[in-house]
């Protein structure tokens, strides 16, 4: 959260405090105010942590694309995809098994509002205060020292749908990149994109994003056509991860990013670098650079028909 809103929120709380609940229910003109300061309150933090404009067009001339079964599987999809992702960035990738409650809480979404027509939906982190909460209630942007004003990494929220809207973005001549992030996201989240895809692309229909933050803005047209291009791409996708054993030096690595990179001591070796765990972490912290290590690393490949290979490397296990 910036400087601008920390001060307008303390201003809007202080007003409210002028403003109090019994105040109101004694003069309507306080009670008018009240309402007031408290949609504005929920404007600010809505504007702080981020909003989604999701819009959903028919491909054919008088459709809208917004048939109930469309809006429930995409916004159904669309989500389970943001908390998978969540999860990889988080340092705590499963392939099976329920995503921890707190990270799906830090990147849940809610409807704020929708229009009708070609349906325009707009939706705001679901922990964001209401009209009816305390004015003193904390919104969970991060934990922690995360919600500092000086933090080094984004909030979670902002990482996830930034990568997220990224993978809905390639096109044809994309196929390199997407094989990469496929490999870093692993299987949960391409079997969640999966859904996604075919939702849009059997319905025929064009979904444009608009993601807006105090830290960040990405925007993306998944159309039809694109959504059955990954919908194909992601069906030839063949994804294998298997535990390496690396006796080695680390040379780098950063606790904020979550990453590492290792020389193994293989003659000949190319260094190895990736993502950490959560628990690892802290054994990350403790060690010098330079300093010699066994590191267990989960390999996660993602491979087409064609031969093209991509890895991705997270680090599961450190130690002297």
């Amino acid at each position: 959260m910036t400087p601008r809103h920390r001060d307008e929120l303390r201003d809007l709380d202080s007003a409210l405090a002028e403003a109090s609940e019994v105040r109101a229910s004694a003069d309507f003109g306080i009670s008018l105010m009240r309402d007031s300061l408290l949609r504005r309150r929920e404007e600010v933090f809505a504007d702080a942590a981020g909003v989604l404009d999701l819009a959903l067009r028919g491909a054919a001339p008088g459709t809208t694309g917004a048939e109930i079964s469309l809006v429930g599987k995409v916004l159904d999809s669309f989500q389970e995809s943001l908390a998978s992702v969540a999860q990889v960035l988080a340092g705590e990738p499963t392939s099976r098994g329920l995503i921890p409650g707190a990270i799906k809480g830090l990147v849940q979404l809610r409807v704020a509002g929708a229009t009708s027509g070609s349906l325009q939906l707009r939706l705001v982190p679901a922990n964001l205060p209401t009209e009816d909460s305390a004015p003193d209630q904390p919104m969970l942007l991060e934990s922690g020292a995360d919600q500092e004003a000086d933090q080094e990494e984004a909030p979670l929220l902002d990482r996830s749908m930034e990568r997220l809207i990224g993978l809905l973005s390639y096109g044809d001549a994309d196929r390199d990149e997407l094989l990469q992030d496929i490999a870093d996201v692993g299987p949960r989240t391409t079997s969640h994109l999966q859904a996604l895809s075919k939702a849009v692309g059997e319905a025929g229909a064009n979904a444009s994003l608009t993601w807006r933050s105090a830290g960040s803005e990405r925007s993306a047209i998944f159309t039809r056509q694109s959504a059955e291009r990954l919908a194909r791409t992601l069906e030839e996708v063949v994804e294998e991860s298997r535990e390496v054993v690396f006796t080695g030096r680390l040379v780098g690595g950063s606790l904020v990013h979550r990453t590492f990179e290792l020389e193994p001591d293989a003659e000949g070796a190319s260094l190895v670098a990736g993502k950490v765990t959560e628990q690892v972490l802290p054994e990350l912290a403790r060690m010098q650079f330079g300093q010699p290590c066994t590191a267990h690393i989960e390999v996660r490949e993602a491979r087409l028909p064609s031969g093209e290979t991509r890895e991705a490397h997270l680090l599961t296990h450190l130690t002297d």
